[in-house]
């Protein structure tokens, strides 16, 4: 497991969690209160060197440094608070059953980034007898050559509630609905500190409400078999960039915000038993239907950004057997096909000195990166019950899913594919009624399965700026790992 970073890229991070709940039986319902409260902190240093020598930046922007390395120093700090109260209903009275509830969340987030060029002023005013003089244009003579930081604070306020009303033991129907309001504050500071009248400070702030609904009806044919059928909407609040608004790197300012996103979900399916309860089944399609999905992508001069399409669909099957092959020995397997893809094209920005304001990155049909055509997952496992009482257990699970796509639409600096790839697990556990011990083997076969990479077109090698490492990556799943995890329960 190497890279050709040039620079070591440590990074740390801590995360708090606290949460109450509470349960109060009021008799005809039941009342639960569930407070939370999260912080999610940490830093890390990574080796952007690739990217700014692809980018030819040393050359075109540095003055022809002979000394390529640029080091990103990043940070983040979340914090949210999280409440939500519950009415259940305790039992079915003239044929409903029922759910209100309301929730509330105030999120804030801080996000950081200061980049390093280290020695860079140091040699220029060796090299350049006019480099002192360049103070006089507003240079700054510091090697923090990027500088960001984004303050957000995202409230979220909800009221739900959810009525089943059963037509008969076997037909019932529910009807959901969740209305929402929540307003989302962003202040940004973008700095090129070596030039400080290039940046930008985009502030702005939106609110948005509505109402989602779900429909859902349940038929059940008999007691081992029962079909339904599903639509239902989902949402997802916007966001905000970091790019440069202003300078030789300046971005146009609609890559700043991306707004937010909605589905609406339509699933059919049926469940049941077999063989007299041995053996279980599910079998559902579904299809998704996306409006103005957020989706990630690119600006001009390559700052990773995620940009609004105008529509996209994913629909597919999902199968699920488990069961007994015999008293001891237990399965699950379970199969996915899905076709992810666009159905309008992609438009984005272009570059500020471009005529058109707007060029195509991907059309209509286009496949979604990131979704595998199928997945299969499998699981066997074996209870043996030993004469003192006590359980061992032995597991052995797999994962496989097929290739897919690295990134929407042709690009030589990012598009590749990525092989489909599987993974084998393998527990055996011995336990009794207050502990119990298990050894473990993950990805036994030390499989990398990729699900995402940088490419070396993006941040790999470059003679001609005088860079002789790699800051391409893969991102790949747990290598091998082999342990032992002991419980006690007292």
């Amino acid at each position: 497991y190497q890279n050709g970073a040039v620079l070591l890229e440590p990074s740390d991070r801590e995360v708090d969690l606290t949460s109450l709940e509470a349960e109060w039986d009021l008799g005809f319902a039941t009342l639960t209160s569930s407070s939370s409260k999260t912080n999610h902190q940490g830093n890390s240093v990574s080796d952007n060197t690739g990217f700014y020598a692809q980018q030819n930046w040393f050359a075109d922007l540095y003055y022809g440094t002979p000394r390529p390395l640029a080091k990103a120093e990043r940070g983040y700090d979340n914090e949210a608070f999280v409440q939500e109260l519950r009415l259940v209903s305790n039992e079915t009275k003239n044929n409903i059953d029922w759910v209100l509830g309301a929730y509330y969340m105030d999120q804030d987030n801080i996000a950081t980034q200061d980049s390093y060029m280290p020695g860079y002023q140091e040699w220029a005013g060796a090299a350049f007898a006019w480099w002192p003089t360049m103070g006089g244009f507003g240079m700054v003579y510091t090697d923090n050559d990027f500088h960001y930081v984004r303050n957000e604070n995202f409230k979220d306020k909800a009221l739900f509630g959810e009525l089943t009303y059963h037509f008969s033991d076997d037909l019932q129907a529910t009807l959901g609905l969740r209305h929402f309001k929540n307003d989302f504050v962003n202040d940004t500071e973008l700095l090129l500190p070596i030039w400080p009248f290039l940046g930008a400070e985009p502030t702005f702030d939106t609110s948005e409400s509505d109402t989602l609904f779900k429909v859902n009806m349940s038929y059940h044919f008999d007691k081992d078999t029962m079909v339904y059928g599903t639509v239902n909407e989902g949402y997802r609040r916007g966001g905000a960039n970091a790019v440069p608004l202003t300078g030789s790197l300046a971005e146009r300012p609609e890559w700043q915000q991306y707004s937010s996103d909605s589905v609406v979900n339509y699933e059919v399916g049926v469940k049941g038993y077999l063989a007299g309860g041995k053996h279980s089944y599910s079998l559902s399609a579904f299809r998704l239907d996306w409006d103005d999905p957020q989706l990630n992508t690119a600006s001009y001069w390559g700052f990773f950004t995620v940009a609004n399409g105008e529509s996209a669909q994913t629909q597919g099957i999902e199968l699920e057997l488990q069961g007994y092959l015999s008293d001891s020995i237990h399965y699950v397997l379970g199969y996915a096909n899905i076709d992810a893809k666009l159905t309008a094209d992609f438009i984005v920005p272009t570059g500020v000195a471009s005529e058109s304001e707007t060029r195509t990155q991907a059309f209509n049909g286009d496949k979604l990166p990131g979704s595998p055509d199928q997945t299969i997952s499998l699981a066997l496992d074996y209870t043996y019950e030993l004469d003192n009482g006590m359980y061992w257990v032995t597991q052995v699970n797999g994962y496989y899913q097929s290739s897919s796509l690295n990134y929407l639409g042709e690009s030589a600096a990012l598009q590749a594919d990525i092989d489909g790839f599987s993974l084998w697990n393998i527990t055996s556990r011995l336990a009794n009624e207050d502990w119990d011990i298990t050894l473990y083997i993950k990805n036994i076969f030390n499989e990398d399965g990729v699900t995402g990479l940088i490419p070396e077109a993006y941040m790999g090698t470059d003679p001609d700026e005088n860079f002789f490492g790699n800051s391409s990556k893969d991102y790949i799943s747990l290598p091998r790992t082999v342990g032992v995890q002991v419980n006690y329960r007292f």
